[in-house]
């Protein structure tokens, strides 16, 4: 039977997962967690990198065990090693998306090249826009997860994202009665990782580091980080809530106490999932021993993907890529072959063979038709092409345009914004709606002053006062237009153009 090992390590701690695999089916045949021995010295860059060199070490002696080679590797790629972005593109084809991807990443992303490899996840759309969340990691980085694979006799299988893999996993756990947001909690040695999964997909995902000492309360501690992520998911969220709380634990680790004080202080439901209960995992008496088993959820994740025919996953072994187009080799053969027969009915037979011509006639006649009509969609497919260049180059700087408006606005002690939202018009202008709390009447007008410019107009309600409000006692709501003089795209003609000649006689 075929061997997958999940590799799963940071500076602090290495996970391994070896499995047989069989139709579908997993078999744990090795599970092992390795401390990484602290280096000496006060944290700082130099530390780290030793931290982390003697990391590789370790996993490189590590793998040298002779059950490991031959085996297909399915890494766990570190979220630190990964640049994100989630990205607005209008409606396409699924088919195209990938090329619409890599050329709006190409834009979005500052250092990225040709040769960076680019993988997504498509999140929720409308008839106007779809969201995808983008991911590149640098070639080099690449390069030395294949290199430490190499060096040891393991097969490339998949490079995952780990926070994808994780998010996977709490599908194939529990698939029935999911929430629309949920915030999943993988907890490491050394730090935590917490992903915003909005339709099981992540959204937002933050890496914090997890105290040590023993004054650590591993209770506070998660509270007060889910509360930070909960905040900083408002504004991919859009309005929707986190429903619930996820994290992994098996039994007599203290997971699940832990999650019932924890509801009651978050108020809201947490529920607790046990990483080997996925249907896919056999011979899970083997994980009884292992120390910090609850920590192996990426790990099982990326091994549980390779038995799913088409995984929601961001793997940069294996990224979304536009389909081959099909062969037409039959249909030349079938061609030649029907040629070859005519050709030699004609020899006999001088009627026949006039039929026949007066039969090819028709065909190339329809053949004519059926060409004017692909001249017809390529015309309409630049036309797409065109709108798309067009919709990408009116695209609103929101960058420069939000560092200006903060420029623009008074101090936090006389200012607050609630909520900012931007958009793009039909018409090709930027919209911003930003709505805030100020402390008096005259600080709004200095707001509409300061942000209106040449082009830029600024539309506001004047100001609400609420008097249960001691410091910021007057909300507001400001919509700023900013002006876009892209020029629409004009349908390719069908009129054939003058030559040269005629123009020049």
């Amino acid at each position: 039977m075929p061997k997958q090992l999940a590799l799963d390590w940071n500076q602090h701690q290495i996970r391994l997962v070896l499995v047989n695999s069989q139709a579908n089916r997993l078999s744990i045949e090795h599970i092992e967690s390795i401390s990484v021995p602290a280096v000496a010295g006060e944290p700082s860059p130099a530390t780290t990198e030793a931290q982390w060199q003697a990391a590789r070490e370790l996993l490189g002696a590590t793998l040298q065990d002779n059950r490991y080679r031959g085996a297909e590797a399915c890494v766990a790629v570190r979220r630190s090693d990964v640049e994100l972005r989630l990205m607005s593109l209008p409606p396409v084809p699924d088919d195209e998306m990938p090329d619409i991807v890599r050329m709006q990443a190409l834009r979005e992303f500052s250092e990225v090249s040709e040769d960076w490899p680019i993988d997504y996840l498509p999140l929720h759309g409308s008839t106007d826009e779809t969201m995808v969340l983008a991911a590149v990691i640098s070639p080099r980085k690449l390069a030395g997860y294949r290199q430490l694979l190499s060096e040891h006799d393991l097969k490339p299988r998949s490079f995952v994202l780990r926070p994808t893999a994780t998010a996977l996993l709490v599908g194939q756990l529990d698939d029935s009665m999911r929430p629309k947001v949920e915030l999943c909690v993988d907890e490491m040695d050394a730090e935590c990782e917490m992903s915003v999964l909005r339709d099981g997909t992540p959204i937002l995902i933050r890496t914090v580091q997890v105290p040590r000492g023993e004054h650590y309360d591993r209770l506070t501690y998660l509270n007060q980080e889910i509360r930070r992520t909960i905040v900083a998911s408002q504004n991919q969220l859009q309005g929707d809530n986190v429903e619930r709380v996820v994290l992994f634990g098996v039994a007599e680790d203290g997971t699940a106490d832990l999650s019932v004080q924890l509801a009651s202080r978050l108020q809201l439901p947490v529920r607790v999932l046990n990483p080997y209960a996925v249907n896919q995992l056999q011979a899970k008496d083997r994980v009884a021993d292992v120390p910090n088993s609850r920590q192996f959820a990426a790990a099982i994740g990326v091994l549980v993907s390779s038995t799913i025919t088409q995984p929601e996953l961001i793997d940069f072994g294996n990224p979304r890529k536009k389909a081959a187009p099909k062969s037409n080799r039959n249909a030349i053969t079938g061609a030649l072959a029907t040629g070859l027969a005519t050709a030699a009915g004609l020899v006999g037979f001088y009627f026949w063979h006039m039929g026949q011509l007066d039969h090819q006639a028709r065909v190339l006649q329809g053949k004519v038709v059926q060409q004017k009509k692909l001249v017809e969609a390529a015309e309409a497919r630049v036309l797409e092409v065109q709108s798309i260049e067009q919709w990408i180059a009116s695209d609103v700087n929101w960058l420069a345009e939000l560092h200006d408006i903060s420029q623009n606005l008074p101090t936090a002690e006389k200012v607050r914004v609630t909520r900012w939202q931007a958009t793009v018009l039909p018409n090709g202008d930027g919209q911003i709606v930003m709505d805030g709390i100020a402390d008096q009447q005259g600080t709004i007008g200095q707001i509409n002053q300061g942000l209106r410019g040449e082009q830029r107009r600024v539309e506001g309600s004047g100001g609400d006062f609420d008097e249960k409000e001691r410091i910021y006692p007057w909300g507001f709501k400001e919509t700023i237009t900013i002006a876009n003089n892209v020029q629409p795209v004009k349908a390719p003609s069908t009129r054939r153009r003058p030559s040269r000649r005629s123009n020049a006689e």
